[in-house]
């Protein structure tokens, strides 16, 4: 069955994640050719555009010069990505953002250079550590070796990590639903894609694919600094990068939890209690697609998983509440693992 356009990007947003975290897992899917640019996306973007707000412009910023690489560049305003960031420097998703775009989509350049941008959410939140991934990157082009050093010190420190996706996902929710899907596009959007879902189910996917797609940080400089086959310095950042993996394990999207693991597997310092908090997120992904496998054409499933996401603000916590209302089994069996799921 072909997936409509919606569907094509949340697997776009979400297999560019996975990539960048330098990982491979069975259930990320691979990043599939990009759909056209519908008049539902160019009415949001229309909307976006003629808001006054700057969180509506920074967001408008992220889908124009989105559309661009797609071939239409008609959206795009010049340094309106920036001029949001100045305008909201308390607004944590516009400096975030700010801080992840590239340049081009951040109006920043060598004639007009965006000192610090890469610090924008950090210096609201010293105490989140995917805050600082952004930083990480610079230092990480700039071959700034002492300047890695620091930020890796920083995030060993954190005490959460966030990568906005949950805030996001709201935000562009809200946009969503205030540019319905029209009749005859809802129609042939479920004729593409053999939907029975609503239109509000579809802004929830919808909502949830530019999330994935425009607020998830690369982990790569990350995987590369605290692999000592890829950085010299590496063995001496072991204390901070498994400190690093462990807040990563305990993080509310299960991108980050899984990446958490696998840096600790890769650097020798995952222990059997990391391991458990590791296989039992994985169980509850699995089981909780057992019980619930047919969210694409269950708009109440839909509706209420989301609604469990934004009251959590946690993935994981709200995929167990998704497996209790489905009668599942929350905790794993015993010996139950990914490479032999039916043991009890």
């Amino acid at each position: 069955m072909r997936r409509p356009a919606i569907f094509r990007l949340a697997a776009l947003g979400l297999g560019v994640a996975f990539s960048a975290a330098g990982l491979s897992f069975a259930s990320a899917p691979a990043p599939p050719s990009l759909p056209p640019i519908s008049s539902h996306e160019l009415r949001l973007a229309e909307l976006l555009g003629s808001g006054g707000l700057p969180r509506d412009r920074a967001m408008h910023a992220s889908m124009s010069h989105f559309h661009a690489q797609m071939g239409d560049a008609h959206g795009v305003i010049p340094g309106e990505l920036r001029q949001a960031a100045a305008d909201a420097p308390r607004d944590r998703l516009v400096q975030w953002l700010w801080a992840n775009a590239d340049d081009v989509t951040a109006g920043c350049s060598t004639d007009t250079p965006c000192a610090d941008r890469a610090m924008a959410l950090a210096r609201l939140e010293p105490h989140n550590a995917a805050a600082w991934l952004p930083a990480l990157s610079t230092a990480s082009r700039g071959r700034d070796a002492d300047r890695v050093d620091q930020v890796l010190a920083h995030m060993a420190g954190a005490s959460s990590y966030d990568e906005l996706f949950v805030d996001s996902s709201e935000a562009w929710y809200a946009a969503e639903v205030l540019v319905p899907l029209s009749p005859s596009e809802l129609a042939a959007m479920r004729a593409d894609g053999g939907m029975t879902a609503n239109g509000e189910s579809l802004a929830v996917y919808a909502a949830i694919a530019r999330a994935a797609a425009f607020a998830m940080p690369s982990f790569q400089p990350l995987v590369d600094a605290c692999r000592v086959d890829r950085d010299p310095r590496a063995a001496a950042r072991r204390a901070d990068c498994e400190r690093i993996g462990r807040v990563l394990l305990g993080s509310g999207t299960m991108l980050s939890r899984r990446l958490g693991f696998s840096l600790l597997q890769r650097i020798g310092a995952a222990t059997p209690a990391d391991a458990e908090a590791a296989r039992r997120a994985r169980w509850v992904w699995t089981e909780s697609m057992r019980v619930s496998p047919s969210m694409d054409t269950d708009a109440d499933a839909l509706r209420r998983y989301f609604s469990d996401l934004v009251a959590t603000r946690d993935e994981f916590q709200a995929m167990e509440r998704r497996i209790v209302r489905g009668r599942g089994r929350v905790e794993p069996p015993i010996g139950w693992s990914v490479d032999k799921p039916g043991i009890q």
